[in-house]
């Protein structure tokens, strides 16, 4: 986000502004369910917060859909170990022909080292 500049900061400060937390599970290939020792609906949980979610397991559209149904307000997706530092874009299948229009959460693609800190 450093080099974004200004058109990016309202991203930024909703991601410096809301708490983290972990999708349950983690790949977010289903729907999420409340961690482990959180007492309540999933949907309380995960309401406000940015999600972090692993990468792999499925289509990132069935992620994203995952994660704004509990109420997120944007994800984050962890790389796989050991890639490189690069750019990498999330693609949709079908996108050309509307598919993915429903996802209204911002989405961000970061290394497996800075999901791990």
């Amino acid at each position: 986000f450093t080099a974004g500049g200004a058109r990016h900061l309202a991203l930024r400060k909703l991601l410096a502004t809301r708490l983290l937390g972990a999708a349950e599970p983690l790949d977010a290939c289903s729907e999420l369910r409340a961690p482990p020792g959180f007492e309540g609906e999933a949907a309380a949980y995960y309401e406000g917060r940015v999600i972090l979610a692993a990468r792999g397991s499925c289509l990132f559209l069935q992620k994203l859909h995952h994660i704004q149904r509990v109420g997120a307000v944007a994800a984050l997706v962890i790389n796989h170990e050991g890639s490189k530092r690069e750019l990498q874009v999330m693609t949709c299948p079908l996108q050309e022909r509307g598919a993915g229009r429903d996802v209204h959460i911002p989405a961000v693609m970061i290394t497996s080292e800075d999901g791990l800190r």
